[in-house]
């Protein structure tokens, strides 16, 4: 059983392991657990014939509050819906050891799989964990991050002795892209723009008022694809008619390896899926990490400045004039792009997807055993 819902960093991690469970073991049954939310159903899209034959539940959205309010009330009785839900999903299936990667999607299943005496491993793929699988360390069999030295942010005793290094697990078709193959030549520097799987609606506005600072000449030199969300593809497109520049607009891109491929440089938030798949490419970066939530992303972006792997703005005090002179300073500093790219491809682990298939195997084998 994977749990893996509620956003793309958490489901496309979720079908890495899963397309490597399905490569490597003999007849590999999987079900798959998600949130109902429509974006996820988008997402699963992406995996392709990774689902083939693959059962998928859905869970109700049990998001727990941020601060102590009557908004607990519903909460705990969605939670115990959703614990009756998965209940029901195991009792279905059978599983012989559950894996989840955050979010709320993934905390039900799991505790459920814990009461039922089921193995299980949760991959957490940020610099500071969320909040579901700080909760759920202590109760846990293993521990996978994809970042260095986070033991800290992990509660003390046991919890940290289970934690092991795997990386962030990319799928296949990503990884088929090798870092190393020549790059579509093209006679403009190219950027990406990626607000992340929902679009983000500072990153769009921020980039479309920088590229209006830009002259002429300066904007003949670029050219975009921009991936604008859903919520804000019209506003995008309808922004980019007043622009004298070269740009295809996105709502959503299942070929993000191309995207990537084609791209001189990143302009994004700052998730752990972005992160790994940038340093797969060796990609220079722009982060511009999302200030609300549980702050991860804006950790993810500091462990990256630390090591010069890449370069942030901050959501709430960048403005437009920042991006511009960050942006104009890359486009002319070819040493200082080559210097961003070599530091982030340090972190692109390839066998993370095998690592984390070898420590579900140690799970289920060790039961077996014990059986």
């Amino acid at each position: 059983m994977i749990a893996c819902g509620g956003t793309a960093g958490h489901i496309f991690p979720g079908l890495a392991l899963a397309e490597e469970l399905k490569r490597k073991v003999d007849n590999c049954q999987i079900v798959l657990v998600v949130s109902e939310h429509l974006r996820d159903r988008r997402y699963l899209k992406a995996g392709g014939s990774i689902l083939k034959g693959v059962p998928i539940e859905r869970l109700g959205s049990i998001a727990l509050p941020y601060k102590p309010s009557f908004k607990y009330i519903p909460f705990g009785l969605k939670l115990f819906w959703a614990l009756l839900k998965s209940f029901v999903i195991i009792l279905k299936y059978s599983p012989q050891v559950a894996v989840g990667f955050g979010g709320y999607a993934s905390f039900a299943p799991l505790v459920a799989a814990r009461i039922r005496g089921i193995p299980i491993l949760i991959h957490e793929q940020n610099v500071r964990p969320g909040r579901a699988n700080k909760l759920l360390a202590g109760i846990v069999d293993k521990i996978a991050v994809s970042f260095d030295n986070i033991d800290n942010f992990f509660p003390e005793g046991k919890s940290r002795q289970k934690i092991i290094k795997t990386g962030f697990p990319l799928r296949r078709h990503i990884l088929a892209y090798s870092a190393d193959r020549p790059k579509q030549i093209s006679e403009r520097f190219t950027i990406l723009v990626l607000g992340g799987s929902q679009g983000a609606h500072r990153i769009n506005e921020l980039v479309l008022d920088c590229l209006k600072l830009m002259d002429e000449k300066e904007l003949r030199r670029i050219c975009l694809l921009h991936l604008a969300g859903k919520g804000d593809f019209d506003y995008v497109k309808q922004r980019y008619k007043a622009l004298a520049v070269v740009k295809e607009v996105f709502d959503f891109l299942e070929d993000m390896a191309g995207a990537y491929k084609m791209a001189d440089l990143l302009i994004s938030r700052c998730g752990a899926g972005t992160i790994f798949e940038a340093a797969h490419f060796g990609l220079p970066c722009i982060l511009i990490p999302y200030a609300g939530g549980t702050k991860h992303q804006k950790d993810n972006a500091a462990y990256l400045e630390r090591r010069g792997a890449a370069l942030s703005l901050d959501e709430k005090t960048a403005s437009c004039e920042d991006l511009k002179r960050m942006l104009l300073e890359l486009l002319s500093e070819r040493k200082m792009r080559e210097g961003l790219s070599q530091r982030i491809k340090i972190l692109d682990n390839p066998q993370a997807g095998p690592k984390l298939e070898e420590q579900v195997l140690h799970l289920y084998k060790g039961r077996y055993a014990c059986e």
